[in-house]
């Protein structure tokens, strides 16, 4: 999957290749900063932007709306 997103202060625009899983009708990532402890500049552009992103996959764009999966969501992706 290839993900855009925005900066949130610069507003540049960022275009990113990200791992993926279907959940249900819905795409899922998790974002990881190479094993690190702090998040990667993409989830804070895509999931605290407060705005849709893009993605594409096999040669299809789409405009989604970001969930920061948190609590029982959160356990159900994990476990996929």
């Amino acid at each position: 999957m290839l993900l855009t997103t925005y900066g949130r202060k610069s507003g540049k625009k960022y275009v990113r290749p990200v791992g993926y899983f279907m959940d249900g009708d819905n795409y899922s990532l998790m974002a990881a900063y190479g094993g690190g402890d702090k998040h990667p500049g993409s989830y804070w552009n895509a999931a605290k932007n407060n705005r849709p992103v893009e993605i594409e996959i096999k040669g299809k764009t789409m405009t989604v709306d970001v969930i920061d999966a948190q609590g029982e969501d959160y356990e159900r992706c994990y476990k996929i």
